[in-house]
């Protein structure tokens, strides 16, 4: 019983904390240059936007490639693609440890930079019908 109750109160806690964070963040997101917290909290959610777009676009490229090989390029590439973006990142922005609070803004908006340029790409061959698509 007193297990239950002590859970039960654990789980409003945290259910408060996160009703909260909710809460910054979407006053957060009504001024994007208010505060460095406000920048920060608008870099993530800019690239979430973005990696979700570049996402959708990638599984319906996928889905229109006819051959085993050529799904196994494209996951291959985008992987590569994927490393290629974080390890130019982290040079870009550095480690965080020891970066101050402007790091998030300055890892996500490198993230989004390159997210913006693969889905230009991935656009590109969904985009395509001609002889010479992937396939």
């Amino acid at each position: 019983m007193i297990r239950s109750t002590v859970f039960a109160a654990l789980l409003l806690t945290c259910s408060g904390l996160l009703a909260q964070d909710d809460q910054w963040r979407t006053e957060a997101l009504k001024n994007c240059t208010k505060n460095q917290f406000t920048m920060n909290v608008c870099a993530v959610e800019d690239f979430k936007v973005a990696d979700k777009k570049l996402n959708s676009l990638f599984q319906e490229q996928l889905r229109r490639l006819t051959s085993k090989e050529g799904k196994q390029y494209l996951q291959a590439a985008q992987r590569a693609w994927i490393l290629f973006r974080d390890k130019d990142c982290l040079y870009q922005a550095g480690p965080r440890e020891g970066s101050g609070t402007i790091w998030t803004l300055e890892q996500y908006s490198c993230l989004k930079y390159h997210t913006d340029r693969r889905i230009e790409d991935i656009k590109r061959f969904v985009q395509c019908t001609q002889n010479g698509c992937p396939s």
